[in-house]
């Protein structure tokens, strides 16, 4: 029953940060890369008018295919919620049961170490995403432009070994030095130029109405002038239902 709780625990903590990045993403109106639908004419690409029509196409596509995941994920993390309550309303009898508490302990300290690779994860692949709009290359990542034929075509892949060779270290140490904060990690994973949040306060409250948040509190690392979306995850069984924030530091 324990390990099915811890897995079911897992299960639902990555459940829940794939939903908060996807509404992010869609607040922003990006497109992560792999949901980016690479599609192009079949004839020379000297149109420029034309191919803005084709990628809003495209991203349109991209960006229900979003919500239709949203949704799928958000059906998940329900019956998740169901099963973990009622494994948590069984375990109550073992409380104080000093095997039991230390499986607990040693669990929530597993969990909020994994937290804290997804949140560092999830941010590299934002940044690497914001910078792929910076840099007008949305959809041409990956691509490149054979001039005799005009048009785009796919670069022979890089294996993840030779791509991610010495980042290994990196992250060890990333996650060592984060040790000490592994309870509370930074809730700001998210963090963009003003533009990406020029949307109404109306349309802000009424996307993140239902997210929930985990109660953590700011460590203070990367106070600088820029927007920055917290994203917190509630602590306890109980999930309260919260807004998410938008502020400048």
């Amino acid at each position: 029953m324990l390990k099915n709780f811890q897995k079911l625990s897992i299960k639902e903590l990555k459940l829940w940060w794939e939903i908060t990045t996807l509404q992010n993403y869609l607040k922003v109106s990006r497109v992560p890369r792999g949901l980016r639908i690479k599609k192009f004419p079949a004839f020379e690409i000297q149109d420029k008018s034309l191919m803005d029509d084709w990628y809003g196409v495209l991203t349109d596509c991209s960006l229900k295919l979003m919500k239709i995941l949203i949704n799928k994920y958000q059906q998940e993390q329900e019956r998740l919620g169901q099963e973990i309550t009622q494994i948590e309303t069984t375990m109550n009898v073992y409380k104080g049961n000093s095997e039991f508490d230390k499986f607990i302990k040693r669990m929530k300290t597993d969990i909020d170490t994994l937290e804290n690779k997804i949140m560092e994860m999830k941010q590299r692949k934002f940044l690497r995403d914001k910078s792929d709009y910076d840099q007008n290359r949305v959809f041409s990542w990956g691509m490149k432009l054979n001039p005799q034929r005009g048009r785009w075509e796919r670069m022979k892949p890089t294996l993840k070994t030779e791509r991610y060779r010495g980042q290994g270290n990196k992250m060890n140490a990333d996650t060592s030095g984060a040790g000490s904060e592994a309870s509370s990690p930074s809730v700001s994973f998210l963090v963009t130029s003003g533009s990406d949040l020029d949307v109404s306060q109306e349309e802000e409250d009424d996307e993140s109405t239902n997210l929930t948040k985990r109660k953590r509190t700011e460590n203070g690392k990367g106070a600088r002038e820029e927007e920055t979306i917290h994203v917190k995850r509630p602590t306890g069984a109980k999930k309260g239902k919260g807004k998410m924030v938008a502020r400048k530091r």
